[in-house]
């Protein structure tokens, strides 16, 4: 069965029973050097040449007398027409007829599998057919990522077949403890099936702890480790092993690092020859109101003082001068003032509602007997109101008359001073006025800021005619009890969030009149309405009828299976959840 297996052009028909003692006349001994591979299996090329090294899948064997050659399938060089007289080496890439003149091409058929012949060399599905003596040839212990990647792309025949017997990419390493998603198809990075945490590592699989409280052994070609830009990374195979960088694009599974010491990024690595060089768990945790430690450095025998530190752990991190990012935020940890540049919202006084950009920091001098739990700190602050002539305004505010914009909290607890900018630290009697958060549905129209005239005119020119579906004082009690319980709990639904209130958003609904899943139906829209006591319900979009208003159970209404394309369509983008795979529009 194994000759069968490796003469696959052999029919059976042809095959007749041998006696025992004609064994020997029949078969002949191969010599010692010769290895039989059977189609299908993975090998690495040993011949000196431009394939040396590369990983191919036998294709076939073919009988010379005296000699076997073995069809090899490979991801072809394609050398490019060059002036220099040593032009550099050609780059992997499949050649399909697509790019080729058709008085250059010889198309012809080997078993069902179309090939066309192209400058004396044989092409099947974009793959070069090349032939290798058995002792130039090896059984492939691993695969480069682009060959392994162009193997899957060529969507051959034979190596669909053979997909699983692929051999891991040589660069991948996992560790445990690392986040990663889990993907249905190797190439699909968008679907993403699940995601989890490794628990164990096996030679070719991993076995993942995932968020639905499952255990799952996953094979590696099937997992993508999850890092975003702006994450600190250490290589860990490759040519570049050893190196530390911070992550500045990404484009499937491909990073693009800014190594130590540099401003842009030089080198390009796979997703899953990375690890993360600093963890969360080993970073320390601080329990008091400063943010620096008093350290002293001691030998352990002795204990004689070496030296004395005074370290400050949320860092004028010299990263920020390596690679020259987020300049506002390194002056805020540098300056002689803190918080300048941070962006603030005011939540007493007269400018109660507007945002604005903090420009300078001052301390004044407090009198105790009036009031001891003054902050003791004046900010001078930017407001984001257009007004008639071209500069912002800027207003003095006490400091307990804004918050953080994004976190609702004071800036200190939110951006710590470091050690040179603790003479900015609030009064220590100091305690903050208790508000209302504007997250509160009933109170959501009291914070409208109070504005000239003026100023609501030149306001018009950039948000435009006031919308009745936002604040038309929500859907009356009684219609919302008519509806039940469960379009009650729709409040609960990751649509119903009250920045979204007021804008169509496209949907899918599974069910009812309103169905999207079935044929020849057309796109549907709902809008997040608010009711009169504080809960969200979700409105069906019928611009057309004037009379009536339908809502729908939030179970029935899932996200749109189109994603936007930001290359080419210019609509609102919403991320949900702050997760950067789903994204609706």
């Amino acid at each position: 069965m194994n000759l069968l297996t490796v003469h696959s052009d052999i029919y059976v028909s042809s095959l007749y029973c041998v006696q025992a003692i004609d064994h020997k006349a029949c078969l002949r001994i191969l010599p010692h050097n010769d290895r039989i591979f059977s189609p299908g299996t993975w090998v690495k090329i040993q011949s000196p040449g431009l394939y040396h090294g590369h990983t191919g899948l036998v294709r076939g064997l073919r009988h010379i007398p005296g000699r076997l050659n073995i069809a090899v399938a490979l991801v072809p060089c394609i050398p490019r027409e060059w002036d220099e007289p040593d032009p550099p080496r050609p780059k992997l890439d499949i050649l399909t007829e697509d790019h080729l003149d058709e008085d250059d091409i010889e198309r012809r058929t080997d078993n069902g599998i179309p090939y066309f012949k192209y400058q004396n060399q044989f092409f099947e599905s974009g793959l070069l057919i090349e032939y290798f003596s058995p002792a130039m040839l090896s059984v492939a212990p691993d695969i480069s990522w682009d060959n392994r990647r162009l193997f899957i792309a060529s969507k051959h025949p034979l190596v669909l077949q053979r997909l699983n017997s692929m051999p891991m990419p040589e660069l991948w390493h996992f560790e445990e403890g690392e986040s990663v998603s889990i993907v249905g198809e190797e190439l699909d990075l968008h679907g993403e099936i699940a995601r989890g945490t490794i628990t164990r590592v096996s030679i070719e699989a991993c076995e993942v702890d995932t968020d639905i409280g499952e255990t799952i052994v996953v094979r590696m070609d099937h997992l993508v480790k999850r890092f975003i830009p702006g994450d600190y990374v250490k290589v860990m195979k490759g040519p570049h092993a050893d190196m530390n960088g911070l992550i500045g694009e990404r484009d499937g599974r491909v990073l693009g690092l800014i190594p130590d010491f540099a401003h842009s990024v030089s080198i390009w690595v796979d997703v899953n020859s990375v690890t993360a060089a600093i963890s969360n768990s080993s970073l320390p945790t601080l329990t008091n109101n400063f943010p620096w430690k008093d350290l002293k450095v001691a030998e352990v025998e002795s204990d004689k003082t070496l030296d004395k530190l005074a370290l400050d752990f949320n860092g004028q991190s010299s990263f920020f001068d390596h690679f020259n990012i987020n300049r506002s935020l390194h002056r805020m940890k540098t300056a002689p003032e803190p918080w300048i540049g941070a962006r603030v919202r005011v939540v007493q006084g007269h400018n109660h509602g507007l945002t604005g950009t903090v420009r300078d920091v001052n301390r004044y001098r407090l009198d105790l007997r009036m009031k001891p739990r003054a902050s003791g700190i004046v900010l001078t602050v930017e407001l984001d109101v257009a007004r008639g002539n071209i500069v912002s305004p800027q207003v003095k505010l006490d400091y307990d008359f804004v918050r953080e914009l994004q976190t609702r909290q004071l800036l200190h607890q939110v951006i710590p001073p470091s050690w040179r900018q603790s003479f900015f630290m609030p009064n220590t009697m100091y305690i903050p006025t208790k508000f209302i958060s504007l997250t509160d549905p009933i109170l959501d129209r009291a914070y409208t800021p109070i504005i000239d005239h003026d100023a609501v005119s030149k306001l018009y020119e950039f948000v435009g005619a006031w919308n009745p579906r936002l604040d038309s004082g929500g859907i009356p009690t009684h219609e919302v009890e008519k509806l039940g319980p469960n379009f009650v709990a729709a409040s609960t639904h990751f649509l119903c969030n009250r920045n979204l209130l007021g804008i169509p958003i496209r949907v899918d609904i599974v069910g009812g009149p309103y169905d999207t899943l079935k044929p020849k139906t057309g796109e549907r829209y709902v809008i997040p309405t608010p009711t009169a006591n504080g809960h969200i319900l979700l409105q069906v979009d019928q611009p057309k009828i004037k009379v009536g208003n339908v809502f729908l159970d939030a179970t029935t209404i899932l996200k749109h299976r189109d994603r936007p394309k930001p290359s080419t369509e210019k609509r609102l983008m919403v991320v949900i959840g702050g997760v950067q795979e789903h994204i609706g529009c």
